[in-house]
């Protein structure tokens, strides 16, 4: 006992020394005399170790998914999904607040933002307002060849009325029905089929002209020939002015080959645009499933190759893929992409017809083009 005693006054003699060597600074001093601002700073700046650690991760897995995403395709899909993790992130920014750990909140939120960044950045163009601007309309699907979604997309096509309608994956009984439609005809007098043998699975339809666009030099060692806009785009009379317009559907990201294949395809896209569409000097509009989202790959290798800009999203966005899923939950792998003469409004995502890709509304207006000097 007499032993444990000198050990217990030996121990307490060395932190004594300690404090003296080291005392406490003024601020603590002062925050001893206040025990509700000790306890208030307590709560702000511990945070707690497993919070902290749930927050680097969370953005460590976005931000270093999309940095890698170009290499290979298992990071591709992470960073395609990426987005999602601002939701958990915003979960604990809040509870953090509520519990006025202030710390841990200011540090999930900066994470919310991080991991919403492809969502959030401006999308460098003015919003079109239908409301006071005249707007032109595209209509867009993936059927996944099923004549039931056809005959639910028909509903919407009546009720809503857009300018174009562009549907991928359609198959041969969806192009029997398309023919066997005389209303439709009449709706819709101008319209892109595949030929026989569906060497593509898109179809267009129009209420307005359409003037065959020739098909482009092929650039050697490019999927410039296996596209459907280097053979099939068009020039749309429409009422806010012409326009370029051609759907895509991209390969969806399965595996390593389809994925290189979609990418490769993009870049093909770019050639298109860049060396023949832009010749014409008019507006551009590309419709599609391009299989990836705003967080994913293929939306930077896409504005990178082409130019165009993609419709305006929000957080979280009306996704359409896949339908059954709500909407916070769906991955928009369904947009449209303009060169800078045209401005998106907001799209909207529309009813399950029965695909497993919702139907996306799009409206835009034409830009003024500026005067040139002197003119």
């Amino acid at each position: 006992m007499i032993a444990k005693a000198s050990l217990n006054r030996q121990r307490g003699n060395r932190i004594l020394s300690n404090v003296t060597k080291h005392p406490p600074t003024p601020l603590i001093r002062w925050a001893k005399t206040r025990p509700g601002v000790r306890a208030g700073w307590a709560n702000a700046l511990a945070p707690g170790r497993l919070t902290i650690g749930m927050i680097i991760a969370l953005v460590g897995i976005a931000v270093v998914s999309r940095a890698c995403s170009g290499l290979h395709v298992g990071c591709d899909l992470v960073a395609n999904i990426s987005y999602f993790l601002a939701i958990p992130l915003l979960g604990i920014s809040l509870v953090a607040t509520f519990t006025r750990r202030w710390l841990a909140a200011v540090a999930a939120f900066v994470g919310v933002c991080v991991a919403a960044t492809p969502l959030l950045s401006p999308a460098a163009r003015r919003i079109a307002n239908p409301a006071t601007e005249a707007t032109a309309s595209v209509l867009h699907c993936n059927v996944r060849g099923s004549s039931a979604a056809w005959d639910a997309l028909r509903e919407i096509m009546a009720a809503r009325k857009p300018d174009i309608v562009s549907v991928v994956e359609v198959s041969d009984r969806v192009i029997e029905r398309i023919l066997a439609d005389e209303g439709l005809l009449e709706e819709y007098p101008h319209r892109v089929l595949p030929r026989p043998g569906l060497e593509w699975t898109q179809v267009v339809l129009s209420r307005h002209p359409m003037k065959p666009l020739p098909s482009p030099e092929i650039k050697p060692g490019t999927r410039m020939q296996s596209l459907f806009s280097s053979h099939r785009s068009n020039i749309v009379s429409l009422p806010i002015g012409d326009v370029i317009f051609s759907t895509e559907h991209v390969p969806s990201p399965r595996n390593a080959a389809s994925w290189t294949m979609g990418n490769d395809q993009i870049v093909a896209l770019g050639h298109l645009v860049c060396d023949h569409y832009r010749s014409y000097k008019l507006p551009v509009l590309v419709t599609g499933d391009f299989n990836s989202s705003p967080s994913g790959y293929r939306d930077g290798l896409m504005r990178k190759a082409t130019g165009l800009r993609p419709n305006p999203e929000s957080f979280p966005p009306p996704g359409t893929w896949p339908s059954v899923l709500p909407a916070f939950l769906r991955l928009p792998l369904d947009r449209a992409w303009a060169s800078e003469e045209l401005a998106f409004a907001p799209p909207v995502t529309l009813r399950d017809v029965g695909s497993d890709h919702r139907p996306i509304f799009f409206r835009f207006a034409a830009l003024a083009t500026p005067a040139l000097p002197g003119d």
